[in-house]
């Protein structure tokens, strides 16, 4: 009866292994499963992660937390190995197979022994101290070279995808820094200066279509490759995340200010943004952050958000006037800021959500709209 248990759980482990290796790489569709050995260890890896730069000087945190990504993969991979490997040798004690030691010339069934063939079979390194001496045994040893090899092949392409979607998704989050001199922090842009480096309405139209196809790509990397999530920018002054609701707010003070633009570029840029976010949300298997607050907290809010009222009618709301598509259809400025606030209630909570997960830095954000 042990014996069939350890074949059973032994084929059990290979399968599911394969299945997470199979479902991370190839068929990347829908979000991660119960039994996706890889959605668990990135939740606790992460956890037990960001809490050794926590304890480092504030000006090596963020280089500690862009660490994982890259290691992640690396102890991902070595993960799936030991699995393999494991459920492999329960399948060689279970199955009760014929080895033979080419050294001692004896059988060697021991479970030290066997864990050591389940090793060598599956990175084909093949030393030859220990042999399969049964039809049965060669097909399984067989069978786990070929997982081995598959294994580590589908890795190898995946890397290229992967890195390839990172570059892209970095490329166009420099063209940024514009609107700054180069001395200046570039992730800490706001969109007053933002706005301002425009000219008029169809420059504006540009900036949105470009940004709405980069977060469509973006929401089709991160939804194939969650652990994209990870990945921070080579500069620590910037963010895909900031840069994401960076031009959300700019496209909801335009949808705000003007609403004859709510079925043209910043519409669609806004409606992409939304469903990113919460695509991206569902991938990493996050709720929204909860917006009960206690008293002190909401009398705080409430304070902060009188001060971007004021700073949105006395600062933006007469530049964004002069940026509208059709200046006849702009509305009050009373009007216009009960519409941001709306807007921003659909994303906001979910930028909130991944910037606390992802330990992102709050200055790198928006100050005038965060």
């Amino acid at each position: 009866m042990s014996e069939l248990a350890e074949f059973v759980g032994g084929t059990a482990v290979v399968a599911l292994t394969l299945w997470d290796v199979t479902r991370t790489v190839v068929v990347t569709s829908g979000p991660a499963g119960w039994l996706r050995f890889s959605r668990h260890f990135h939740r606790m890896t992460w956890v037990i992660w960001q809490q050794i730069p926590a304890r480092l000087p504030a000006s090596l945190r963020e280089r500690g937390l862009s660490f994982y990504a890259p290691l992640s993969l690396l102890l991902l991979l070595a993960a799936w190995v030991f699995l393999l490997m494991v459920g492999w040798w329960l399948i060689f004690l279970g199955a009760h197979s014929d080895f033979g030691s080419t050294t001692t010339h004896t059988k060697a069934l021991n479970p030290q022994v066997l864990l050591y063939f389940s090793g060598t079979s599956l990175l084909t390194i093949g030393f030859g101290d220990v042999v399969a001496t049964c039809n049965f045994t060669r097909g399984l040893a067989l069978a786990e070279a070929f997982t081995g090899l598959a294994t580590l092949a589908l890795v190898i392409s995946y890397l290229p995808a992967l890195y390839g979607a990172y570059n892209r998704r970095e490329a166009l989050i420099f063209t940024l820094d514009r609107v700054h001199a180069p001395t200046e922090r570039t992730g800490a842009i706001e969109v007053l200066p933002l706005l301002e480096s425009f000219e008029n309405y169809q420059e504006l139209r540009e900036f949105f279509i470009r940004w709405e196809y980069w977060i469509a790509e973006l929401m089709e990397s991160h939804v194939s490759f969650p652990v994209l999530a990870y990945f921070r920018s080579q500069n620590e002054e910037r963010s895909w995340l900031a840069a994401l609701a960076l031009v959300l707010n700019l496209s909801t003070l335009l949808l705000a200010v003007d609403p004859s633009t709510d079925s043209k570029a910043p519409y669609w840029l806004y409606r992409r943004g939304v469903q990113a976010l919460r695509e991206i949300l569902v991938q990493l298997h996050l709720p929204p952050r909860n917006t009960d607050l206690d008293a002190s907290v909401v009398e705080a809010r409430q304070s902060l958000l009188a001060q971007r009222e004021s700073y949105f009618q006395k600062t933006l709301y007469p530049v964004l006037r002069g940026h509208a598509r059709d200046p006849g259809s702009v509305v009050g400025a009373t009007v216009a800021w009960e519409s941001v606030e709306r807007f921003r209630g659909d994303y906001w909570p979910q930028v909130e959500t991944l910037r606390h997960y992802l330990r992102f830095q709050a200055n790198i954000f928006a100050r005038r709209l965060d």
